[in-house]
């Protein structure tokens, strides 16, 4: 479905519309976009910055996972760079789940030749953001907290991840988040999942799964 002309217009369109109730904030969204280039798949899996009433930016996938439960090659282009945005001054990386899981600290043997993380801190980003709405299972929270901690601690910023909140796996029931104690005065080195931090992690290395 996500390939069909009609609903990436729909997509569109939902974005523009959710776009026009941010005046004064700002919004990342997940939606579907046209890929440019002429040969391979037609569309990319993105993510839209909505602000002051309109699309004021668009980013897009650039790893696409075929283990396990994925086979986002089936449907998606990957891009072919990222660029950082701008938010209230600060230059923020954007990733898309599968993105800011091949870190070259923390896994023993990548999948990928590339690390957008990498590329985009490089390029001068101050915080990370990472979106994701990938299925759960058991001990994944653990997982991802390792991972992205290690991201946090490597590159000394600030990363904010917001997973799904409606994630359906068939045969699974998806867990509520547990709470951390908040703090408002973030510092480099901690990892932000919503209003709460999660501080000093351990050193583990991990094999992709």
């Amino acid at each position: 479905m996500v390939e069909r002309p009609w609903f990436v217009e729909r997509n569109r369109q939902a974005a523009e519309a959710i776009a026009q109730k941010t005046r004064g904030i700002s919004v990342i969204c997940g939606l579907v976009t046209p890929a440019k280039a002429k040969t391979g798949k037609s569309v990319l899996n993105s993510a839209a910055l909505l602000r002051d009433g309109k699309i004021a930016a668009i980013r897009s996938k650039r790893l696409l996972p075929t283990y396990d439960v994925f086979d986002e090659q089936r449907n998606f282009a990957p891009a072919d760079q990222q660029e950082l945005l701008s938010l209230d001054g600060t230059s923020c990386a954007l990733t898309i789940c599968e993105d800011a899981w091949n870190d070259k600290n923390f896994w023993d043997r990548r999948l990928y030749g590339i690390d957008p993380v990498e590329d985009l801190i490089g390029a001068g980003g101050k915080i990370l953001l990472n979106i994701s709405a990938s299925p759960f299972y058991l001990r994944k929270r653990e997982l991802r907290h390792d991972m992205l901690s290690a991201i946090a601690r490597h590159y000394k910023v600030p990363v904010a991840m917001v997973p799904g909140r409606r994630q359906r796996q068939p045969g699974l029931r998806r867990l509520q988040p547990r709470a951390w104690p908040g703090r408002e005065d973030h510092c480099p080195g901690q990892v932000v999942r919503r209003r709460y931090c999660l501080l000093r992690f351990g050193n583990a290395r991990r094999r992709h799964p």
